[in-house]
Formats: C-alpha cells, sequence, structure tokens
C-alpha cells in the first residue's frame, strides 16, 4: 500500500541520504493526505520528516498542528509540533509545548522518550539557558539508557560539552 512505499522510501532515504527518497517519500505522503487529511500519523510522520531534513518548515509546523489538534492527548505528535516550532525559532512555544507533552506521558502513565528531553535541551540553548539546556540534555541521556544509537549519545555528550562551556 501508499504508505508501505512510504516508509520504505524514508528507510531508502536513511540508508542513503539520497534527497530524491526523501522528496518522493514526502509526495507520497502528501497525497494519502490528500485522501485523508486528518490522519493525524501520517500528519505527525510527515511532519517530523519534513522538519528533521530542514524541508518547507512552515509546511511542517501547519502539519504538526494540524496532528495535535486531531490527536491532543498524543504526547507525540505534541513532541514533533514542538519540534517544528524549535526549527523556526519559536523556541518559548515549543518548551511550553514540551512540558505540556511530558505532562501527556506522564497522565497516560507512558515513559517519556528520550527525544523529548532533548528538544527541550534544544529549544533551552535557542533560549540562551545554556544552564536548563545541559540539564535537559542530561536527563535525554539517562531516559535514552541503552536504547539510543551512538551517535545520538554522543551528540548528546557533545551537547553538554557545548553548552557548559
Amino acid at each position: 500500500n501508499t504508505m508501505d512505499k512510504a516508509n520504505t522510501l524514508i528507510m531508502a532515504y536513511m540508508k542513503t541520504s539520497d534527497e530524491k527518497y526523501l522528496l518522493e517519500s514526502i509526495s507520497i505522503f502528501e497525497i494519502i493526505l490528500e485522501e485523508q487529511p486528518s490522519n493525524s500519523s501520517v500528519l505527525n510522520n510527515l511532519a517530523y520528516l519534513l522538519a528533521d531534513n530542514d524541508q518547507q518548515l512552515e509546511k511542517a509546523v501547519a502539519y504538526a498542528e494540524r496532528a495535535h489538534k486531531a490527536s491532543p492527548n498524543d504526547g507525540n505528535n505534541l513532541d514533533t509540533y514542538a519540534y517544528t516550532l524549535i526549527k523556526v525559532g519559536e523556541y518559548e512555544k515549543s518548551i511550553e509545548s514540551l512540558r505540556t507533552a511530558i505532562q501527556i506521558f506522564d497522565r497516560n502513565s507512558q515513559n517519556v522518550p528520550w527525544g523529548v528531553y532533548q528538544h527541550l535541551g534544544i529549544a533551552q540553548e535557542g533560549l540562551g539557558d545554556n544552564g536548563a539546556a545541559a540539564a535537559s540534555y542530561q536527563q535525554s541521556l539517562e531516559v535514552a539508557g541503552k536504547n539510543i544509537s551512538d551517535k545520538d549519545k554522543d551528540w548528546l555528550k557533545k551537547s553538554i560539552e557545548r553548552v557548559l562551556r
């Protein structure tokens, strides 16, 4: 199905970094959205894909906001929305959204994903609040435990060093 095709293209992009796979998966997600405009999962995935690759950031924010509104009690969607806000420099609004996302995860008795604390750190660093950013990055490392790639772990450790300088 179309969703599988989009996900396969994303995997191909992650393996090869060939932008044609990225752009193709984005257009497939957009086709799915034409048929299912309030599919919060597709909206969320598309928003994250755009934001994470610095593509069409205003669109990413709009998609993420729609995903959050479609599923307001989904902490992952709110995290994606906050991440898109970071990408357009709206750090304060992002921090508010991330704190709410953490409350949603807690309320639903779900573990807060380490990426939420990473995003919180990025937003705090964006505001120049380096002490808070270092604490969030550290919390991200602790929450991740062994469930994190070496690349992401290195990024967090370097970020802690950078903000504490």
